[in-house]
């Protein structure tokens, strides 16, 4: 499945913060405040019947209450003028900004042919809750969008570089915190790179996603 639709004009200034040997891509999704209509009452309203189910926890071992339905996800959660304009405009447009000839990273040698959702679920936090630090996978990209922020954003990334055993440094870490990120904006980042959010003031409300990259 080729996505190769017009790239919109975003409402907020795009940019591509460059961590040592990891990139994060901030732009805004399209139509949000109409997204946020639809898809704000039918992820809570799934969030209410399932509060109590702990396959909906996202860590049970974890003493945070995140609920999420990772493990229950539903295709149709967006339709397809969501996936549109919350998935596919913001990875369109973070391929032809990673893959420009003036780009100071490149991911691989050759521009992805085509692209394709392999995972997308909501994420529910109340006062309190929070992520541990995580990754996705062990390739291709990841995001989030964010369906209701009403407080500074904590999701922070950390990248851990590790030297060969004869460096006389042997690794050092860089932290990253979106802190700049409103309700309505889209993060992307590489799948392998690890992620937490401190715990949260308010209700809060995104939706992540996974993409491969297909390149025969």
């Amino acid at each position: 499945m080729r996505h190769v639709a017009p790239l919109p004009q975003f409402h907020r200034q795009k940019m591509i913060k460059l961590l040592p040997g990891a990139y994060i891509y901030h732009g805004a999704a399209l139509n949000h405040a109409t997204h946020k209509e639809m898809l704000l009452p039918k992820i809570l309203s799934e969030y209410e019947q399932n509060k109590d189910n702990e396959d909906y926890l996202w860590i049970p071992e974890a003493q945070s209450k995140v609920k999420t339905n990772f493990s229950n996800a539903d295709s149709n959660l967006l339709t397809q003028d969501q996936y549109h304009d919350i998935v596919w405009n913001a990875v369109n447009e973070f391929i032809d900004i990673i893959y420009d000839k003036n780009s100071p990273v490149i991911p691989s040698p050759d521009r992805p042919k085509d692209s394709n959702i392999v995972g997308l679920w909501w994420n529910v936090y109340h006062q309190g809750d929070y992520v541990e630090s995580h990754s996705h996978r062990s390739e291709g990209v990841s995001g989030v969008y964010f369906l209701e922020l009403t407080e500074t954003n904590s999701t922070t990334f950390v990248y851990d570089n590790h030297y060969t055993l004869s460096h006389k440094i042997s690794s050092w870490t860089t932290k990253y915190t979106a802190n700049y990120v409103k309700e309505g904006d889209v993060l992307l980042f590489p799948s392998t790179l690890n992620h937490y959010v401190n715990p949260v003031v308010n209700r809060k409300v995104s939706i992540s996603f996974n993409i491969e990259f297909n390149y025969d």
